[in-house]
């Protein structure tokens, strides 16, 4: 039974990975990082990227060739090349420029955001009050049913907010603030998925949860488990730049 079980979880991380993979890998196409017709970078390249196993990244591709994104051709002269890119757009080459310069203030705000809002989402838990419980609440309600991804990228950082409100100290929410302001460009460089929404959504679920329980210890590892998802995709991107 215990064999089974462990089995089970290996399966679901190994599925958990492809689909990263994949989902990262669009987002770069949208940016434009790939241009129409031109080629992602080798497998073993892109296995050494995202530290995963090579299997990994052909099933990622065998996602993105069935929503017809890329195609692969073997023999002298394959590989796998993009179907559909965001072209050259001079706005979005600019944002790339920027992330490029401010790759060393955007990798500290993100081990600040991680060592930071854990314990904001404990002291949550601690010192939240009924109305604090029916805003984030409602906060989630509105997420749960918008389909437009601006307004749930907007929804998504009044929740972060709300928590580190909720916690009552005025230094924390001081410093995430600016962490957040830092991170904006992060935010707009990263366009919003569907799976990345439904990711979040069950994240803001579970931070929720614990937070109305009293729950410090649990609040905390959920936030924790919730930006590292984020802060994984992040520093993706800044390695891809």
């Amino acid at each position: 039974m215990v064999g089974e079980v462990r089995a089970d979880q290996q399966a679901q991380r190994k599925s958990l990975a492809h689909e990263y993979v994949a989902e990262q890998l669009r987002r770069e196409i949208a940016l434009g990082l790939f241009t129409a017709r031109g080629a992602l970078p080798p497998v073993r390249e892109l296995a050494a990227v995202f530290g995963v196993g090579v299997m990994t990244v052909h099933r990622a591709i065998e996602v993105l060739e069935s929503q017809g994104l890329v195609t692969s051709r073997r023999g002298r002269g394959g590989g796998t090349f993009v179907i559909a890119g965001a072209g050259d757009d001079e706005g979005m080459r600019q944002l790339q420029d920027q992330g490029r310069r401010e790759r060393r203030a955007l990798e500290e705000a993100l081990d600040c955001r991680l060592e930071l809002e854990p314990q904001a989402s404990a002291w949550a838990a601690r010192r939240r009050s009924a109305a604090d419980l029916e805003s984030l609440r409602e906060l989630l309600d509105q997420a749960a049913v918008t389909d437009d991804g601006v307004e749930f990228t907007q929804l998504d950082g009044q929740f972060h907010i709300g928590i580190v409100q909720a916690a009552r100290n005025r230094f924390i929410e001081q410093a995430l603030e600016q962490v957040r302001a830092e991170l904006y460009l992060a935010a707009v460089l990263l366009p919003s998925t569907p799976m990345w929404r439904q990711r979040s959504q069950a994240g803001h679920e579970d931070i929720f949860a614990a937070v109305k329980q009293g729950d410090a210890e649990r609040a905390a590892q959920m936030t924790a488990r919730h930006i590292g998802y984020s802060v994984t995709s992040v520093r993706a991107l800044l390695r891809s730049l």
